[in-house]
């Protein structure tokens, strides 16, 4: 898919136009937001087809690998 987002020809005083007139960019910023739930998943319709979820045994493999987000983080 895809999403246009189109703006004024000019700017705009935030003051007489700030309501009927979104910024483009703050649109566009809004709609990306939504596009996660508060989990982090992604809430477009579909998104996740064809992935299969994530076993038990495939998540303890993982997890006795012992990485630490937080430490592979620290340094940046």
């Amino acid at each position: 898919g895809q999403v246009t987002v189109r703006g004024p020809s000019r700017d705009l005083h935030s003051g007489l136009y700030g309501g009927p007139a979104r910024n483009p960019i703050q649109l566009l910023c809004t709609i990306l937001g939504e596009m996660k739930d508060a989990d982090g998943r992604v809430t477009l319709a579909g998104f996740y087809d064809g992935v299969p979820e994530v076993t038990p045994a495939v998540r303890a493999s993982w997890d006795a690998l012992g990485f630490d987000g937080a430490e592979f983080l620290g340094e940046v």
